[in-house]
């Protein structure tokens, strides 16, 4: 991620309908006649609906809209975003129900769990689970504890979306300790053995995100959640991972933020200097303080992201591999580990991405779980097979 104190001000390319979105959403109160002035010009709002669709704010844009300006908004156009928030909010009413349901049935299998982002996050940042999109339930739960996890849940009606078997689940969690997707009408589960990959964020150790935790409320009863400054550390890794390049990161970290007491930002940068993260986390505590402050450097910041493309090395990698979209993943993980203190794992992680096999490698070969550790150079040869494969074509691509 650039660095925002580097950010120039410079406002080429920046669209009316974006300038006004980043400034709604940086909910700064002393921008409501700028707001309304933009709104007031010759403004596209289907593009503004649409967009704040694209970055997952649609249900903070109607919010502000309702309460700011209302009045300048064409009576169709308003009646097709509040239908747009409410299907928002009754898919998260619904998730939230469902997430209930599954603490539940975890609960009852005695599996300790906290849920991660999704509603506990939106009622966290925003006290409103209806005012934060999300699409599916994300759950921590301890490493040990996944193929319990995984059968409690096979037993109420969730499968597995790549059709794992529970009882190979022990021999991946050794290998990779991943995250394990199920699916019932309606709803995807993904249970995490750790709140981030491994192979990016080595130096949280999994048990610190149990050892901090907060209470959150979620249709009247009280369940266990990452603490604040927890859900400001993961929210800074989250989003630095994905390169900022989705509004609805940014905004939640700063709604988290400006609910944050002094000493909680003293504790998250405390963790942050711990883990080796420092950077990564004050650039990210500077981008969502600039939402509200800024909001020109945020644009200059997507703009920055929009323009970025693979370097040299990850479009080799990316066609070696032949896996789609590699080479933007290879590239945002380079961005990412820039970004932590300690950055000598840059070429390890492209390895690592490349010959690391995935959940779905693993459900593709079905072997037993005594011999899991040879999903490693089966992976490996796939993909010198794949690169032997294609030299002729590279070969013959250079001939006169």
């Amino acid at each position: 991620m650039a660095q925002i104190g580097h950010m120039t001000e410079h406002a080429a390319g920046f669209s009316t309908e974006q300038r006004a979105l980043i400034r709604i959403l940086g909910g700064n109160p002393r921008a409501v006649a700028e707001v309304r002035a933009l709104l007031a010009l010759r403004l596209d709002w289907e593009a503004l609906l649409e967009l704040a669709q694209t970055h997952g704010v649609t249900p903070l844009l109607f919010r502000w809209l309702r309460e700011h300006a209302e009045d300048l908004v064409p009576a169709e156009t308003f009646t097709g975003l509040r239908d747009r928030y409410h299907a928002s909010a009754a898919k998260s009413i619904q998730l939230t129900h469902e997430l209930t349901q599954v603490i539940g049935a975890l609960a009852a299998a005695e599996v300790a769990v906290m849920p991660l982002r999704g509603p506990a996050l939106a009622v966290q940042a925003y006290g409103d689970p209806t005012l934060r999109q999300f699409s599916d339930l994300d759950l921590l739960v301890h490493p040990q504890d996944l193929p319990r996890a995984y059968q409690s849940l096979s037993e109420i009606g969730y499968q597995s979306i790549l059709g794992l078997p529970g009882g190979r689940l022990p021999g991946f969690r050794t290998a990779l300790q991943p995250t394990v997707e199920l699916q019932r009408t309606g709803c995807i589960v993904e249970l995490h053995s750790a709140a981030m990959e491994k192979r990016l964020v080595d130096t949280v150790p999994s048990s610190h995100w149990w050892q901090e935790t907060g209470t959150v409320e979620l249709h009247g009863k009280p369940y266990h959640c990452l603490s604040r400054v927890n859900n400001l550390l993961l929210a800074a890794i989250h989003g630095s991972k994905h390169r900022w390049r989705t509004l609805k990161w940014i905004v939640d970290l700063s709604a988290l933020l400006r609910d944050a007491t002094e000493a909680e930002r003293e504790q998250l940068l405390g963790h942050a200097e711990e883990f080796g993260l420092r950077r990564l986390v004050t650039s990210a505590v500077e981008l969502a303080d600039a939402l509200c402050h800024e909001p020109e450097r945020v644009q200059q910041y997507l703009l920055e992201v929009e323009q970025a493309s693979p370097n040299r090395l990850e479009r080799a990698l990316g066609r070696v591999a032949g896996v789609p979209d590699l080479e933007e993943a290879l590239m945002e993980m380079r961005v990412f580990l820039l970004l932590k203190d300690r950055r000598r794992d840059v070429f390890a992680g492209y390895l690592s991405r490349i010959f690391v096999p995935r959940t779905e490698d693993l459900a593709l070969i079905a072997l037993p779980s005594w011999l899991t550790p040879l999903y490693y150079p089966i992976r490996a040869g796939r993909l010198l097979g794949r690169a032997i494969l294609k030299l002729p074509s590279v070969f013959a691509r250079r001939s006169p």
